[in-house]
């Protein structure tokens, strides 16, 4: 499922005519490589950040336990008396940002979820609480600073799981989907002007789930999103599940060139959240 405001996307500050549209600073994609983790574990984010400007970009990195809406900027909330040093550990820049599921966080996790209901009472109006199912959801907010003064803000979620703490069956970590290819279908453009492309997804990579251990798996759905510079797109949302859909009907796009850089991007997530892309300029 994508994220409210398709924030796991592109940057919900932005006022958008067509999402698709690429004709300056965007977040399209924000990726975990580990987007559901276990105490103990490490994951690192990056992201797929677009300037057709070609301005050089810096990108600061924050896990916030709680955030604010939109109109907020999707501002960063911390509990009363979290230490310094724990917020130091949940921040960072630069292209890439490593996070750890540290014990300190476990403590937190374990107490939101033994005391959902209470905590929920206390919060401020407009921040809610994961209802632990499988896990506490922290928001991961990114800011993309351009050399040439914009900024952009986006949030993805992680997944922390609680604390085991009495034996039951194990939960299903999520991994990303992968893009086997992204290109012209059969290899080369059907004509001078409207290009076929497919986003081909690695079927190897599709997981499947279940909403409790006694329910039958299902295959996740993939969402696709297609963005594309210099150039127009038939559509920009499909998406794929083996069981429902065609993969031709969902994979395949028709973009027609309009400028001197076309450029397209294909970027996939799942319904857990996992993230993959690719680009193909041509």
């Amino acid at each position: 499922m994508l994220l409210s405001c398709l924030s796991l996307l592109f940057g919900c500050t932005e006022d958008l005519s067509s999402p698709g549209e690429v004709k300056n600073l965007r977040i399209l994609a924000i990726r975990a490589n580990s987007p559901m983790l276990a105490v103990g574990q490490r994951t690192e984010l990056d992201a797929l950040v677009v300037d057709v400007a070609g301005a050089d970009i810096s990108l600061s990195w924050e896990v916030c336990p709680f955030t604010r809406g939109s109109s907020e900027d999707f501002a960063c909330d911390y509990p009363d008396g979290t230490p310094a040093s724990l917020k130091a550990e949940l921040s960072g820049s630069g292209d890439t940002f490593a996070f750890v599921y540290s014990d300190a966080l476990a403590g937190y996790v374990q107490s939101v979820c033994s005391q959902s209901v209470e905590l929920s009472d206390l919060l401020p109006e407009g921040i809610t609480l994961s209802n632990c199912s499988p896990g506490v959801d922290m928001e991961v907010r990114l800011v993309a600073r351009s050399s040439a003064g914009e900024e952009r803000i986006a949030t993805k979620s992680l997944t922390l799981l609680p604390p085991i703490t009495k034996p039951g069956p194990p939960i299903q970590l999520n991994h990303n989907p992968r893009i086997a290819s992204l290109d012209f279908e059969g290899g080369e453009s059907v004509s001078s002007e409207a290009k076929l492309v497919r986003c081909d997804i690695d079927a190897a990579f599709i997981e499947t789930t279940h909403s409790n251990p006694k329910a039958t798996p299902k295959e996740e759905f993939t969402e696709i999103a297609w963005y594309a510079r210099d150039a127009t797109l038939k559509r920009e949302r499909s998406a794929y599940q083996t069981d429902y859909l065609e993969p031709d009907e969902a994979m395949q796009n028709r973009i027609t060139p309009t400028g001197e850089h076309p450029t397209v991007w294909c970027v996939i997530v799942d319904g857990r959240g996992g993230v993959d892309w690719a680009e193909m300029a041509f």
